[in-house]
């Protein structure tokens, strides 16, 4: 194939691009329609938050810093909200704070410095608060913060609450899962998964779903010391078509990591979404990769 074919083809199915400015952190998509993210510039330590429609790439919004500018973070996003965390300790995994916003305009409905989030379920919240006398629990409304009820340690409610959000799974959103652990292991997708990358060159697990007849794998490689910085690695994105058994596009996320970075994906019922070289989130038209 000829490099301007492969590039036409490249841009057909391109739905759209979002280049950062520092690094895309993390990238979590919404019931709204709209994806949210964190932007991080490692050098300077500061974090902001952008949000997008997510069959456009319209920026709603982006570059939204707040008061603590490195420890924070996306904790969950539940209908029209996402919810951000801070943490008990600067490099302590502890969270603890949450920031409501509204994921359309960006705008702080309600926050807590001394919650922890544990689940959003229909129009509530429920967070934990450490106390002399142990851990308390408490149900607030979904947009104001509003304490609904309290409780010590965990109870009925909140176990019902846990069923509940079990119950509600949204398959809009598909995640891969580390090969081993997903459907795929079974013949013939897993043989087909080592067709197109070689099994003594992989680091790491590779992480695969299958959706509309495509195969999506991703996974970490060695890199001869001539194309390297030694003992670095290259992850690689692939996308096979299960009926005609034919590779359908292929891309390099990231040259020369150190380290394996999970979650480089995800895909709806219309597009397949990427962050690549760490800092341009990319959304492709499934459908464009039919032949």
């Amino acid at each position: 194939m000829k490099i301007l074919e492969i590039v036409k083809r490249r841009t057909a199915e391109q739905a759209w691009v979002y280049r950062a400015k520092g690094v895309v952190w993390r990238v979590v998509p919404t019931s709204s329609g709209v994806l949210v993210g964190e932007d991080r510039k490692l050098d300077t330590k500061r974090t902001t938050f952008f949000c997008l429609n997510k069959t456009t790439g319209e920026v709603l919004w982006d570059g939204i810093s707040f008061d603590e500018h490195w420890w924070i973070g996306i904790e969950a996003a539940h209908k029209d909200l996402v919810f951000l965390h801070g943490f008990s300790k600067p490099d302590m995994p502890d969270h603890l704070k949450i920031i409501a916003l509204d994921v359309l305009t960006g705008r702080i409905l309600w926050s807590s410095d001394d919650l922890r989030f544990i689940l959003a379920v229909d129009d509530s919240i429920f967070a934990s608060r450490d106390t002399i006398s142990g851990r308390m629990i408490h149900e607030l409304d979904l947009r104001t913060g509003a304490a609904l009820r309290s409780w010590e340690n965990d109870s009925e409610a909140l176990r019902l609450a846990k069923f509940r959000l079990r119950s509600m799974t949204d398959h809009e959103y598909e995640f891969p899962a580390p090969l081993k652990e997903h459907p795929v292991t079974d013949e013939p997708a897993s043989s087909l998964i080592y067709n197109y990358c070689k099994r003594e060159d992989v680091v790491g697990p590779i992480e695969a779903l299958e959706r509309e007849d495509f195969l999506f794998f991703s996974y970490h490689e060695r890199l001869s010391p001539i194309n390297s910085v030694e003992g670095h690695l290259r992850n690689q994105l692939n996308v096979v078509d299960m009926k005609d058994v034919n590779l359908v596009f292929s891309e390099t996320l990231n040259r020369n990591v150190p380290a394996v970075v999970p979650d480089s994906f995800f895909v709806d019922s219309e597009r397949l979404y990427f962050v690549k070289d760490r800092s341009s989130l990319t959304a492709l038209n499934i459908s464009k990769l039919k032949r």
